[in-house]
């Protein structure tokens, strides 16, 4: 077994180890990739777009003892793609990771404000969500 799958096979167990643990609301994120294949298809699959910030990125959740979390924009606008490849493959900016000092990793695993705040709001004890509806929310 080559380097690169067995440092993906214990990333992979660690994640489960992860979701599995006994604590009672689980969220676990991740693109689109080795999870849905190997473990299930995810809860619910979202992109920022929905959530106020303009980009694209599909973002897959799997979710335990939480609910999908609901758009928390009205009439979201999904953004137009950058530019076309040869193929007409759509390149949103996000996928272009046009980003100042950071590796194409570290723009790729960004968390987006919206995404955050949604998971806050609707995910977050009492206290979290007067604190955000009054002082930071939508």
């Amino acid at each position: 077994m080559a380097k690169r799958e067995r440092e993906r096979d214990m990333v992979f167990k660690f994640a489960m180890t992860l979701y599995n643990a006994p604590i009672p609301k689980v969220c676990m994120e991740n693109p689109t990739g080795y999870i849905n294949t190997h473990f299930r298809k995810p809860d619910q699959i979202i992109h920022p777009w929905m959530f106020g910030d303009c980009e694209m990125k599909r973002t897959c959740l799997w979710l335990r003892n939480l609910p999908k979390l609901y758009w928390s924009v009205s009439n979201p606008a999904k953004p137009r793609p950058v530019t076309y490849y040869k193929n007409h493959y759509a390149v949103y900016y996000h996928d272009t990771c046009r980003s100042k000092g950071l590796k194409k990793w570290q723009a790729r695993s960004k968390t987006f404000p919206g995404i955050a705040r949604a998971m806050a709001v609707q995910w977050g004890s009492e206290k979290t969500q007067y604190f955000t509806e009054n002082y930071g929310g939508n």
